[in-house]
């Protein structure tokens, strides 16, 4: 995950997704979507456009991202 640190430099942050992630192309309930599958984690987040500023996510997986079985719902806003 990169993310910033306090003077506005990228930094991949290593604890929030040891051993980085790939993405892909997958489908999720019956769309093809990019998906970003972690390599530490057994963890996929899919990744949908809303409007050229905005990407709407659902993370699934098990362990820690889920609750109880149902998907983390997020909003990334570029900024």
């Amino acid at each position: 995950m990169i993310c910033r640190d306090q003077q506005g430099r990228l930094y991949p942050n290593t604890e929030a997704s040891p051993g980085g992630g790939r993405l892909r192309m997958l489908p999720f309930r019956n769309d093809v979507t990019t998906a970003l599958l972690y390599h530490g984690r057994p963890v996929i987040d899919y990744f949908k456009a809303a409007d050229p500023a905005t990407l709407m996510g659902i993370m699934t997986g098990g362990g820690e991202p889920s609750d109880h079985g149902r998907a983390f719902y997020f909003i990334l806003r570029r900024s």
